[in-house]
C-alpha cells in the first residue's frame, strides 16, 4: 500500500495557507485494469486557450457580482502557498489514483482561476460549492449513467460584452437572456475532448476525430446555457469555433497530472464516444458513483466514497529563453475528508433514477442541428 504524507491546516474554512498538521493518505492497491492513456503537451493546451485570452492572467472575481448561491451547502474556501512569480495560478480539486504502467496521478475533479490571498504567495479559490460536473449521454435511457467531466472555471462573473474573449457567445440569444442585467454566469472550460461532426470524414485525423477545447456557459444555479468548441484540424491547427449540435459525437477523457511531469497532462480513456441527442445533458451536482449507480466504465473495485479529496495549485509563467511556459505545482494537500464526506452531512446525493417518461430540459449539450 502506497503511503503519501502531506500536510493540511485544520481550519473551519478548509483554507491551507499554513501547513501544520501531518496527514497520511493511503492509496491502496494500484489500478490494474487495462487503460488507454494519452499524454498531451501542457504548452499546447495553454496556447490553444490563449487564443481566446482564457489563460492570460489570474482572473479576479468581480466585486459587483453576487456570490454564493451555487449549491445547497456552504461553499468551501481553498488556499495554499506557491512560491515564485507566476502569470497565472489555477487551483484544482483532485483525488489520487495509481496505475501499474504509469504510477501515481492526480485525477482532476474541478479547476478554478485563483485570486491572491493575504499571505505572501498565497492563492485562493474563494468558493467551491462542493459539486462537480457530469455529462449524462441520454437521461431517458436507464442504461446510461452520469460521467465525470473535469472542467476549469475561467470566468466567474461572465456577461457578454463587445470585444470580450468569447465572440461566439455575444450574439447567442440563450446567453444574452441568461447572463445579462442582474444575472451573471460562469464559463467552464474542458481542456481536451474529441469531436466527430455528423457527416464529416475523419480518416485523415490521427485520433480519428478532431481535438477540441469545450467552453460551457453555466448559470450560478448550475444550469447549462450554451456550449461551444474550438475545433482543430488533422494537423492540430485551429480551424474554427462552433456550437455543439445534436448528431455530433463527443468523447471526454479523465484528465490527470503527474506532479513530477508538470509539462504534461494525462488523458485517461474513460468512456466511449457518445452522440449528442436532445437528452444529452450537463449537470453540476454531487453523486456517489458505485452507490447511486454502477458505472460499467469504472474498475469493479473502484469505490468513489473512499477517495481522499485533495487541493493543489498549478503556476504558469512565460519563459522568454525557451519561448515556452514554465509550470510548477504546490501540493497536493489532503483536505481531511473523502468523497463520501464531501457534503459534510448537510445534504444527500441528488441522484434520481431515470424516469421512463422524459421531457428534455434546457440543459441539453447540443443545439438542434437545423441551426448549424
Amino acid at each position: 500500500m502506497l503511503r503519501i504524507t502531506v500536510a493540511v491546516a485544520l481550519v473551519a474554512s478548509f483554507s491551507i495557507p499554513l501547513l501544520t498538521n501531518a496527514m497520511v493518505i493511503e492509496l491502496g492497491a494500484p489500478d490494474t485494469r487495462a487503460h488507454t492513456f494519452k499524454s498531451i503537451s501542457r504548452n499546447m493546451l495553454a496556447d490553444r486557450q490563449k487564443r481566446t485570452g482564457a489563460e492570460h492572467e489570474t482572473q479576479r472575481v468581480s466585486p459587483e457580482a453576487p456570490k454564493g448561491g451555487q449549491g445547497p451547502t456552504v461553499p468551501l474556501r481553498l488556499s495554499a502557498i506557491l512560491e515564485g512569480s507566476w502569470d497565472r495560478v489555477d487551483g484544482y480539486v483532485s483525488f489520487p489514483r495509481t496505475y501499474d504502467d504509469i504510477g501515481r496521478l492526480e485525477v482532476l475533479l474541478r479547476g478554478f482561476a485563483t485570486v491572491q490571498g493575504m499571505e505572501l504567495d498565497e492563492y485562493v479559490v474563494p468558493e467551491w460549492d462542493r459539486n462537480v460536473f457530469y455529462i449524462n449521454p441520454d437521461q431517458s435511457d436507464p442504461a446510461e449513467v452520469p460521467r465525470l467531466v473535469a472542467a476549469v472555471e475561467r470566468e466567474s462573473a461572465y456577461q457578454p460584452t463587445p470585444g470580450d474573449d468569447y465572440e461566439i457567445f455575444r450574439n447567442d440569444a440563450d446567453v444574452i437572456n441568461a447572463c445579462t442585467g442582474d444575472s451573471f454566469c460562469t464559463i467552464q472550460v474542458v481542456q481536451y475532448a474529441e469531436l466527430r461532426e455528423d457527416g464529416r470524414d475523419y480518416s485523415n485525423y490521427p485520433d480519428g476525430a478532431a481535438q477540441v477545447v469545450v467552453y460551457l456557459v453555466v448559470t450560478y444555479g448550475g444550469d447549462l446555457v450554451s456550449a461551444a468548441v474550438d475545433i482543430y484540424d488533422e494537423n492540430q491547427e485551429f480551424e474554427r469555433t462552433d456550437f455543439l449540435y445534436v448528431g455530433d459525437e463527443l468523447e471526454f477523457y479523465a484528465q490527470a497530472f503527474n506532479i513530477d511531469e508538470p509539462d504534461t497532462i494525462y488523458l485517461i480513456d474513460y468512456m466511449s464516444p457518445r452522440t449528442l441527442t436532445e437528452n444529452f445533458i450537463l449537470e453540476r451536482t454531487y453523486y456517489r458513483p458505485g452507490h447511486d449507480y454502477q458505472d460499467p466504465d469504472l474498475p469493479a473495485e473502484f469505490d468513489a466514497d473512499v477517495q481522499p479529496i485533495q487541493f493543489l495549485l498549478e503556476g504558469a509563467r512565460d519563459d522568454d529563453a525557451s519561448k515556452g511556459v514554465i509550470y510548477a505545482y504546490a501540493g497536493p494537500y489532503g483536505l481531511g475528508f473523502d468523497w463520501e464526506g464531501l457534503p459534510g452531512f448537510v445534504f444527500q446525493s441528488s441522484f434520481e433514477p431515470p424516469a421512463p417518461d422524459f421531457a428534455p430540459t434546457q440543459k441539453q449539450l447540443g443545439k438542434p442541428k437545423t441551426i448549424r
